[in-house]
């Protein structure tokens, strides 16, 4: 949000957290539909934390952003997937103008003692 709108980072993280503050609903999610196995217990927490802002005339476009949050038991950390949408015209979003999603794809295998191991096709520093 800082990019996109050259706001404070901080002011965006803090709205983030007040909507999380307020108890948002926990909803189950069918896990068929993120690419699991059914047994993957899976609960989404959606906020739109700029609904309500008493700035959003500064960042107008983004005022109805979604922030969807796909919590996991059985991943590391329990977060399997965080998405953001701003919607299109009259607040469409099955035609979000802007989507970006990050997700769990997998850990690695920890050798006895050891570090991490690297697949072979792994990027390699160089000197």
């Amino acid at each position: 949000m800082q990019q996109l709108t050259g706001g404070q980072r901080r002011y965006f993280q803090q709205r983030v957290r007040l909507a999380l503050a307020t108890n948002p609903a926990i909803t189950p999610v069918r896990t068929e539909s993120l690419g699991l196995p059914k047994h993957v217990k899976t609960r989404q927490v959606v906020i739109q934390p700029y609904l309500n802002d008493p700035n959003a005339e500064r960042f107008a476009q983004y005022t109805a952003k979604r922030y969807m949050f796909v919590i996991a038991d059985d991943v590391p950390g329990h977060v399997l997937m965080i998405c953001t949408e701003v919607p299109g015209k009259g607040g469409d979003f099955a035609h979000p103008v802007q989507k970006e999603t990050i997700a769990y794809q997998g850990a690695l295998k920890m050798p006895p003692g050891g570090a991490p191991v690297k697949p072979g096709n792994a990027p390699r520093a160089s000197n």
